[in-house]
């Protein structure tokens, strides 16, 4: 500590220290006018001893040097001014006054580091050897070399310090327990402070009797009766460590020994026997109450320890009992209640309820002046009230203790504790029992919360139930249940119904009773584990033939894999047997007449194509002699040759359609060569007028396909043939053909109105004929793209347009390439046109 530091404190010290410093001299005082031996000339015991090392212990180790300084001067002034002693002499005690309760004090806290209450049988050992025994037998080497020294040469140095050690140790012993333990002091019932009072006296009495003896010849008979009247008093002490503990056994050992130690003093007492010196004889007495001090105080230490665990037991067994017959907060509150006094002075229970402040008090127990503090309304300023970590603090006059309620990692609430007495300190085992009482607790509403929880599931479950309960019993589809043996477990009405069972329970009745078909598909189920589906069934129900559809499936717990029993679905398809019947009767009769139809329009081709025929026969030749001669005539009649033809034309199309329905259209393959063909096509078109130009786009080279080129001729000439149909005056026409890897491609592009989006996909369907253009000016039975899209699929090939309204159309098709010869990236110059 630095010298300011030190000055400040001794300074806030000052009356106290004054204090102490009296204290000490009257004890000093006392020690040497009743407890000093003449004949042996050294102390019974020295009373200052217990009451430095009390007070180190009781106050700050940043005060200690106050107090040193206090014990020092104030021993220094007794033997100089009082005693008239040496000045070395004097300076040498009071430096070895000094050092014992410093050296003792630092030893119990180091090694106990706790409060010294003497509630355990260490501490009084701890008391006895490292507060007593050590710090006195290293006091007393300075004490009797300065004493050898400076007092009396011609005593040895040996019994200066046995003496000084043993009276310095006993004077611990004996005062030392009284000064820890009394203050503050314990609140007695009236009964017991007298029962206390007959003690005394009664130990007082035997004392006075024992050490009263006197040491002259012819007291040998009265020196054996007081040994044995001597042994009664363990009986005392016995009684004192049971009633009273720690206190009372300080106060029968302090009575006993201030009367032993004044008559030893003057030569009195069992021990002063004929041949023992004076020394030996207070040695003895020294021993006698050394011995008895200690057991005794062991004797109540180890008491207090069971009763306080009797106590803990006791009261972790009762609110284990408050607890396990509620689960509400009723149950806290009550166990706040239990808590005080046991426990401590004030108690308060309280669970959070939203954030980590907001703490709710739902057990309150103690005296007002107790509680103040340890509501949630204040304790919730401090922003580390809900510490995970168990909290201890100064309250005002007393200690609190702050534990959290812990429920699965979670912190419900708080256990908050305090004791208003000065001095009675939360200890370790105090805090073991309160942690062990807060984890019941957050047990506790922890299977609260479990128990809510559950209530919620069932809850949840039996409303899941109800809810499943009335879709089956209200379902359409049958439901029924079995077990492993066949026996049915539940069923709906609608299963009844639906295999006429009527209104018969089938609980606990076997398949076999309820429907025998039902047995086949129940075993397999359970064979294999899994669904089996959609067998049909053909039952009389009510009067009247009724099919159903019945499927099982297996049925499993959550944790097991193979089934405990299976599970059918019933679902009636009479409607839709009806409805599909009444579907292949119209499909059969449809087929009737597509196939009457395509018959017709066969024969009516064949019919029609026979006059047909040799009229554009007869009509060629006509024309070839009226173009000389009537050259008007000739143009009339030409017009009537183009009409003859576009009736062939469509019934050759129809021909072709029905010979696609009937998988009879022809197809010869042979090698053709595409560009030559695309090109001798193009050049000989018969239908561009003045108004349409054409322009090709084929490339060099020449690519060859396996096709027949006769209906090769007959694609191409149907799409240019509807490129002009759909295309303005004045069009041009776009044909290109590419080879693109193992396939060759050729397109046929025209400027027309084009195609809407929703109709491209129709475009290649039989019949097909396009919203946007009119029968009456374009003509046609829409079946050139449809024939074109066979004979391309009959060769391998496909087709596919693309098209923008008012725009245009491209129709592509592509074939497999046979043999390609070196095809030339490098287009034509320039673009052909022709007109005819």
């Amino acid at each position: 500590m630095a010298h300011g530091d030190f000055v400040r404190t001794a300074t806030s010290l000052l009356p106290r220290a004054v204090v102490a410093g009296l204290v000490y001299a009257v004890l000093a005082v006392l020690s040497d006018l009743y407890f000093y031996s003449d004949p042996a000339r050294f102390l019974a015991f020295w009373l200052p001893a217990g009451f430095t090392l009390a007070l180190l212990l009781r106050t700050s180790m940043r005060t200690w040097p106050a107090w040193v300084v206090t014990i020092f001067v104030t021993e220094s002034l007794i033997q100089l001014l009082l005693h008239g002693r040496p000045a070395g002499l004097s300076l040498a005690w009071a430096l070895a006054d000094s050092v014992e309760p410093l050296l003792g004090a630092s030893l119990l806290r180091a090694v106990l580091r706790r409060p010294v209450t003497l509630s355990h049988p260490r501490e009084v050992l701890a008391l006895v050897g490292l507060g007593a025994l050590v710090p006195a037998m290293v006091s007393g080497l300075i004490a009797g070399a300065a004493a050898n020294w400076w007092m009396a040469p011609d005593v040895p140095f040996l019994a200066w310090w046995t003496s000084w050690w043993l009276g310095d140790a006993l004077g611990v012993v004996l005062v030392g327990p009284v000064f820890l333990t009394a203050f503050p002091l314990p609140r007695i019932h009236v009964r017991r402070r007298v029962e206390l009072a007959v003690l005394l006296v009664l130990l007082a009495v035997l004392s006075l009797y024992v050490f009263s003896i006197p040491s002259m010849p012819g007291t040998h008979g009265q020196l054996t009766i007081g040994f044995i009247v001597l042994y009664a008093a363990f009986g005392f002490f016995v009684w004192a460590a049971l009633r009273f503990g720690v206190l009372g056994v300080s106060t029968a050992t302090g009575v006993l020994a201030l009367i032993a130690g004044w008559n030893a003093g003057r030569g009195r007492g069992p021990f002063q026997l004929s041949s023992a010196t004076p020394h030996e004889a207070l040695l003895a007495t020294q021993a006698l109450l050394a011995v008895l001090s200690s057991l005794s105080l062991m004797l109540a230490a180890a008491l207090r320890e069971r009763r306080r665990v009797e106590r803990g037991q006791r009261l972790l067994a009762d609110a284990s009992a408050i607890l396990a017959e509620s689960l509400d907060d009723k149950a806290l509150a009550r166990v706040a209640r239990r808590v005080v006094p046991e426990l401590a002075d004030a108690c308060v229970l309280s669970l959070r309820h939203g954030g980590p402040r907001e703490l709710v008090p739902v057990g309150v127990a103690g005296a007002k002046e107790a509680l103040e503090g340890l509501l949630p309304a204040r304790a919730a300023e401090k922003p580390r009230a809900m510490a995970a970590a168990v909290g201890t603090g100064a309250h005002r006059e007393g200690v609190q203790l702050t534990l959290p309620l812990d429920a699965q990692g979670y912190i419900v609430g708080q256990l908050a504790l305090h004791r208003t007495r000065p001095g009675r300190a939360f200890e370790r085992e105090d805090r073991a029992l309160a942690e062990e009482l807060a984890r019941r607790c957050s047990l506790m509403i922890e299977r609260a919360q479990l128990h809510d929880q559950l209530a919620g599931a069932v809850r949840h479950a039996q409303e899941s139930l109800a809810q499943l309960d009335t879709v089956l019993q209200t379902a359409l589809i049958g439901f029924a249940f079995f077990d492993s043996e066949l026996k049915c477990l539940r069923a709906n009405d609608a299963f009844l119904n639906l295999l006429g069972l009527g209104e018969a329970r089938p609980e606990e009745r076997q398949a076999t009773e309820l429907c025998s078909d039902l047995v086949p598909l129940l075993r397999r189920t359970l064979q294999l584990g899994e669904p089996v589906t959609e067998r049909e069934l053909e039952r009389h129900s009510f009067g009247e033939e009724r099919y159903v559809l019945v499927s099982a499936f297996p049925l499993r717990s959550a944790v097991g894999t193979a089934p405990f029993g299976a599970g059918v679905l019933v679902y009636d398809i009479t409607d839709r047997k009806r409805v599909e019947g009444v579907h292949t009767r119209l499909l059969r009769e449809a087929r009737t007449a597509i196939r009457a139809r395509d018959e017709f329009l066969t024969l009516a081709a064949h019919e029609l194509k026979t006059p047909l025929t040799p009229l554009a026969i007869r009509m060629e030749a006509l024309a070839s002699r009226l173009r000389s001669d009537h050259p008007s005539e000739a143009r009339t009649l030409e017009g009537l040759r183009a009409h003859v033809r576009r009736l062939q034309r469509l019934i050759e199309h129809l021909l072709e359609a029905a010979q696609v329905d009937t998988g009879q259209l022809s197809i010869r393959l042979a090698p053709v060569p595409l560009h030559a063909l695309v090109r001798s096509i193009a050049s000989s078109f018969p239908r561009l007028g003045a108004s349409h130009l054409l322009d090709l786009e084929t490339g060099d080279g020449e690519a060859w396909v396996l096709g027949d080129r006769l209906r090769l001729e007959e694609v191409l000439l149907t799409l240019l043939e509807n490129a002009v149909k759909y295309s303005p005056e004045g069009g041009t026409l776009r044909v290109t053909l590419d080879v693109a890897g193992d396939e060759v491609q050729v397109s046929v592009a025209d400027p027309g109105v084009g195609i809407p989006p929703e109709q491209r996909a129709h475009v290649f369907d039989r019949y097909f004929r396009g919203s946007n253009t009119p029968v009456q000016s374009y003509g046609g039975l829409g079946l050139g793209l449809y024939l074109c899209r066979n004979i391309l699929e009959s060769h391998g090939g496909r087709i596919w347009v693309e098209s923008e309204m008012g725009r245009g159309s491209t129709f592509t098709f592509a074939l497999p390439v046979l043999r390609a010869s070196r095809v030339t990236e490098r287009r034509e110059p320039a673009a052909e046109h022709w007109a005819s």
